[in-house]
């Protein structure tokens, strides 16, 4: 705060002069320095006037600002609120899924051992049949055919049969590689 000058009587500055002094000129004396000092003090009023002014706006913006930052706090949080629900949701997605999958998985080897289980059990039962219709049918070429040509024949039947086995566990070789596929292809990630 500032420190105004001190305000001297406009006649004289030693107390032994007013002694000296008549009451009028003491009145004027004392009026010019009431006017003086009422003029010190309007100034410094109106001086912390305009320093409250500044100071009440500066308060006023600074809680303005800080209900602003409040505000984006309590929004912040409730955003933080909500994707923590969304990941907490999410979660419990991921795990039903992966719970799911492994279920899948389990049908899905079920299915596969069941299905080579079936396509072995199928292709012995082919091979079976095969080898009974190709022995039969060697029964009969060599019922027909005379016995110089017979062993020629026997010959021929060994290898034609042993070539049919190879083509038939081919032929289901591909069956199974077609139903691995397609189910393969209906579980998708």
């Amino acid at each position: 705060m500032d420190l105004q000058p001190k305000i001297e009587p406009a006649s004289s500055t030693s107390h032994e002069s007013f002694n000296d002094m008549s009451i009028s000129e003491l009145v004027s004396d004392l009026r010019a320095n009431c006017d003086k000092v009422e003029e010190v003090f309007f100034a410094r009023d109106a001086k912390h006037k305009a320093e409250i002014g500044s100071l009440v706006v500066k308060y006023e913006l600074e809680r303005l600002q800080r209900l602003h930052i409040e505000d984006e706090l309590k929004k912040k949080q409730q955003q933080y609120l909500n994707l923590e629900r969304k990941l907490l949701d999410d979660s419990n997605v991921i795990a039903a899924l992966r719970f799911r999958c492994s279920e899948l998985e389990e049908e899905k080897k079920k299915n596969m051992e069941t299905i080579q289980k079936k396509l072995k059990d199928e292709n012995r039962r082919l091979e079976k049949e095969k080898r009974n219709a190709d022995a039969e049918k060697h029964l009969n070429e060599m019922a027909a055919v005379p016995d110089s040509s017979l062993s020629k024949k026997r010959k021929k039947g060994v290898e034609h049969s042993m070539h049919g086995s190879l083509e038939l566990y081919f032929h289901v070789w591909i069956c199974v590689l077609w139903l691995d596929s397609l189910i393969i292809g209906t579980i998708k990630f």
